[in-house]
């Protein structure tokens, strides 16, 4: 389950979990992508200090992102990632953000921001 945590890093972040070591925690969203408009999914995450999980970005079934976020793969705290949705202008479309285990040890996902932005 989702929870509020103040002061992660210095801000007021949203953490989540996978359910298990095969269900992932989910943000899922039905999108109506405007036509004639430059339309980008935009996040900011991070990870346990002792920890690492896989972030995956899908739309439909297609596969957008498959990485896995920890000290390693992170250069700073924060990871910021943009997604170009445009291609998908016009149509109805199932996006879904993906907090899965990797390893299951300390697979906390640390959410700062998830954005879509048309203009």
């Amino acid at each position: 389950q989702p929870r509020l945590q103040e002061g992660f890093r210095n801000e007021t972040v949203l953490q989540t979990h996978p359910l298990n070591e095969e269900a992932p925690a989910v943000f899922s969203q039905h999108l109506d992508v405007p036509r004639g408009k430059t339309t980008k999914l935009k996040i900011r995450v991070s990870y346990h200090p002792h920890g690492d999980w896989q972030l995956r970005v899908l739309v439909g079934d297609e596969v957008l992102d498959d990485r896995i976020i920890s000290y390693a793969n992170v250069s700073d705290e924060w990871l910021e990632l943009e997604y170009d949705l445009t291609k998908y202008a016009g149509q109805h479309a199932e996006l879904s953000i993906e907090n899965s285990a990797n390893d299951w040890k300390n697979e906390f996902g640390y959410w700062s921001y998830i954005k879509i932005i048309s203009e």
